[in-house]
């Protein structure tokens, strides 16, 4: 194992990191704003602030994030190739308290503060599927098995809730 980066003061707290499914790309989430490094280069080629961010790659590579914004939580969705933003959909009346992407790229999951967790077409940002209160509280984490067959998501509540999907 070859060490390619150390940045000791990349972020002052680190909360979370993702690799691009062709592992081109690392995503780092820490207090300030969203790193995107090329881990080849090891260089950082772009930085986006105040959103919640997963990684995608759908045939070409996009950066799906969720953003809080005056009616509620919205999927921001960008191209890597130049960083310009493709997309922005309005998907959920409450705040974004949890989202993940499937493995293949296809799904979106989103967990919100209200207990509800609502699955997207990353293609086209449709609903497939809604739980209304999967939870008693707000969603803490999100995942989808490596076939997106199942989702589990965890709540504040301490409770842990396996869904087919």
């Amino acid at each position: 194992m070859a060490l390619i980066i150390d940045k000791a003061d990349a972020h002052p707290t680190l909360k979370d990191l993702d690799f691009s499914l062709d592992g081109r790309f690392l995503v780092s989430l820490g207090g300030g704003p969203c790193l995107i490094w090329d881990v080849e280069t090891t260089t950082i080629v772009a930085s986006i602030l105040r959103e919640n961010r997963s990684l995608n790659g759908n045939g070409s590579q996009i950066l799906h994030v969720t953003t809080m914004r005056d009616r509620g939580g919205s999927i921001v969705s960008f191209d890597t190739s130049s960083w310009t933003r493709v997309s922005s959909k309005h998907v959920v009346p409450d705040p974004i308290s949890a989202f993940s992407v499937s493995p293949d790229g296809e799904l979106l999951a989103i967990g919100t503060i209200q207990g509800g967790v609502w699955l997207y077409k990353s293609i086209n940002t449709r609903v497939t599927s809604i739980i209304k209160k999967s939870s008693l509280g707000l969603v803490t984490a999100l995942k989808l098995s490596e076939d997106s067959r199942l989702l589990v998501s965890a709540s504040m509540d301490s409770s842990v809730r396996v869904t087919k999907v």
